[in-house]
């Protein structure tokens, strides 16, 4: 149950399916615009791993942030999860806390590819996509069916907070954040439970998605994509974003946050937030370059 102030902060949690999604809409300041702005974390995180990004950038649009079911303090799904349900959920949440029913999306990571199939099941929902450290690549024979990341494991219990705050590590390795974000995020991601404390997010969340699904979405998604990953991580490189601007039929613009790993919007979150700004205001912001799907390499 929300009280008056969490009201008044534009916090909400709506019941999809059976399952409270909780959330923030964030108005935009008297010198920003009503853009709807949607974000979504990734496999594991909750809302707050946007916080320091959206401090830095202060209100420049409309902002909704929401933790995915299964993570943070929205509902688990007792018979499981799909990427499907999850795109159904994002459209759900951007139906009901847009102005206009549709939204600009930035996504991270597990985020990006719940994203990638909202924009494909619910175009009329999305204005444009930008997606952050995702690596989108064609299927392969043997490979293309099989699920994609590591798998979930039972939940630790540590017996006390403290316990659990030093137990507290990012996934992947070789984020570059200030520590003092990162403990941050930790005191925000536990619970308590029988015995002690414990991670918030399911983990029956992980491993929901395969090469071949992925390469059908982007088959059906019309919206204007962007394609931003982390210098230090792996996921992002220009073959991988021509193979997206041929599979989408369009150019995409793609490029890397210098000085960033997987988790950019922690790693870097003032150079993301600035690059957003600019790109949101219809500029075009250094360190993007367009993949025109010309290039020959990976596979349509």
């Amino acid at each position: 149950m929300l009280t008056e102030a969490q009201i008044a902060e534009g916090w909400f949690v709506l019941d999809h399916q059976g399952t409270p999604i909780w959330g923030r809409t964030i108005p935009a300041s008297g010198s920003g615009t009503e853009r709807d702005v949607v974000l979504i974390h990734g496999a594991g995180a909750h809302l707050h791993w946007w916080d320091a990004m959206l401090a830095h950038v202060g209100r420049p649009w409309r902002t909704t942030v929401f933790d995915l079911s299964g993570h943070g303090r929205s509902g688990h799904r007792p018979d499981g999860y799909r990427a499907e349900l999850w795109a159904d959920e994002v459209a759900t949440v951007i139906a009901r806390q847009s102005l206009t029913g549709s939204a600009t999306v930035v996504a991270h990571s597990m985020g990006g590819l719940i994203a990638t199939a909202m924009a494909a099941q619910f175009p009329e929902r999305i204005d444009e996509l930008i997606v952050l450290d995702v690596t989108f690549q064609p299927p392969e024979p043997g490979t293309a069916h099989a699920p994609r990341g590591r798998p979930g494991r039972e939940r630790t219990i540590h017996p006390d907070f403290a316990t659990a705050m030093r137990r507290f590590r990012l996934v992947p390795e070789g984020s570059t954040a200030d520590p003092d974000l990162v403990r941050q995020l930790a005191a925000l991601s536990y619970e308590r439970a029988d015995g002690g404390w414990r991670v918030r997010f399911d983990p029956r969340v992980f491993q929901q998605f395969t090469d071949a699904m992925i390469h059908d979405w982007l088959g059906r998604v019309r919206c204007p994509v962007t394609l931003i990953g982390g210098e230090l991580s792996p996921a992002v490189t220009e073959d991988r974003a021509e193979y997206v601007a041929r599979r989408l039929g369009q150019p995409i613009r793609w490029g890397t946050i210098p000085g960033a790993h997987h988790h950019v919007q922690l790693d870097r979150p003032a150079a993301l937030g600035d690059l957003l700004v600019r790109l949101l205001a219809g500029e075009e912001p250094p360190g993007l370059r367009w993949a025109t799907g010309a290039a020959t390499g990976a596979s349509s």
